[in-house]
């Protein structure tokens, strides 16, 4: 069975990518019934990726069901994709996010300029980020990501990205009393038409193609098949 498109009927598209998603979250609700049998003191945290194009994941429908907190990979293109992509994770979950892969460099690209790895933590701090693990620490020296560079050069060197890792760190210590991590009963509800958008497999990120929005209320009774209502704050909703 094809994971992506290819000649055929979007509607046949649109059963396989649902077939994915229905396999994927029977997985993550077994999964989830074994770490509350054996381990319920300990959340479950993984990077779920529901964006990947390949296959169908419906992880806003589903995600209460499987989730303790929110995690994701933090690989910002521009403020308002990151920002809207970081809310639609967290959903309508009470708990803060966790970013299990926050961005030190990539494909090539050493990073940089000096602060923009500082700049980003705080906007993810803004959006409900509890956690920012670097990806990478240091930088490996062979395989897939040998080109993402890390904390610390190929030769274990630090960088200046590690020093500006430091420097979120120490701010975030003494931020952690001022009402840091946030928690916030949502303000703005988004309904996310994924019936209608799965056929390609990707979940709408940009607010300018959202279907609607309004004042949120209860999520959960709002659910159809039209699309699903989740709950977000973004910092400057759109009124």
């Amino acid at each position: 069975m094809p994971y992506a498109n290819g000649p055929s009927p979007p509607e046949r598209h649109l059963d396989l990518h649902r077939f994915w998603s229905d396999v994927t979250i029977s997985i993550l609700e077994d999964l989830e019934k074994v770490r509350e049998r054996n381990v319920p003191q300990l959340p479950a945290i993984s990077n779920l990726w529901d964006t990947a194009g390949r296959r169908g994941f419906d992880y806003l429908s589903s995600y209460r069901k499987y989730v303790s907190y929110g995690a994701e990979e933090f690989y910002p293109a521009n403020p308002l994709d990151v920002s809207l992509g970081a809310l639609l994770v967290k959903g309508d979950l009470a708990t803060p996010t966790w970013f299990n892969e926050f961005v030190t460099g990539g494909g090539g690209n050493y990073g940089g300029p000096k602060g923009i790895i500082r700049m980003w933590a705080y906007l993810g701090l803004i959006d409900y980020g509890q956690t920012f693990l670097a990806w990478t620490f240091n930088t490996h020296r062979g395989g897939e990501e040998q080109a993402l560079f890390g904390l610390l050069d190929h030769d274990g060197t630090p960088s200046w990205k590690y020093a500006e890792f430091k420097q979120i760190a120490s701010e975030f210590s003494k931020l952690q009393h001022f009402g840091l991590p946030r928690y916030h009963k949502p303000d703005v509800a988004i309904i996310d038409p994924r019936p209608a958008a799965v056929p390609d497999g990707e979940r709408i990120t940009r607010l300018d193609q959202v279907a609607a929005h309004r004042p949120a209320h209860d999520a959960e009774a709002d659910e159809s098949d039209s699309g699903s209502i989740h709950s977000c704050s973004p910092p400057d909703a759109p009124g």
